[in-house]
């Protein structure tokens, strides 16, 4: 489990300025409505799948019980988002406050967005509300960890996240 979180784990930072969840009719991308609302507890579950099937699908080794306990971890209704397509969970984001007395941050933990409907613009919603709630919030920043191997690492750099010197230590207990 630590390689698989140290293959994810370089920082990049952006300035703040039941079954299946897997759509099961067809989706129309010219007509489709992406409705962003807060991470319910009775969503867990479904939003646990989305993130499983996301991470998977790029090569990661997740299990649905470890991906549920991580949405669970970082639960809270107030920071926490499901995107919505005709009342299908297709996205989540889960983020906490970070850096409390230094200056505040918003982690972004978890994004995910069901495979096949990456690149419609789901992440970019689900980032942009973490990023006006930091912002309503007073925060500094936003941050998550990605690794510079995946196409999302890319993707974070083309929505404004930036590049820190800093990168995570793991130290495996045998």
């Amino acid at each position: 489990m630590w390689r698989s979180w140290l293959a994810r784990s370089h920082g990049v930072r952006k300035v703040a300025g039941s079954s299946p969840v897997t759509p099961t009719r067809k989706v129309d991308i010219n007509t489709m409505e992406i409705n962003i609302r807060n991470l319910k507890k009775e969503d867990i579950i479904k939003a646990a799948v989305v993130f499983y099937e996301s991470f998977n699908s790029v090569g990661e080794k997740w299990t649905l019980a470890v991906s549920e306990r991580r949405i669970e971890q970082y639960f809270n209704p107030e920071s926490c988002w499901v995107a919505e397509v005709d009342s299908d969970i297709v996205g989540v984001l889960t983020a906490k406050l970070d850096n409390a007395l230094d200056h505040l941050e918003l982690y972004i933990d978890v994004l995910a967005v069901t495979p096949k409907l990456h690149k419609l613009g789901i992440g970019s919603k689900l980032i942009q509300t973490a990023e006006n709630y930091a912002k309503s919030k007073g925060f500094n920043a936003v941050w998550l960890s990605a690794s510079p191997g995946l196409q999302s690492y890319s993707w974070y750099l083309k929505t404004g996240f930036k590049e820190t010197s800093w990168r995570a230590l793991v130290k495996p207990l045998e």
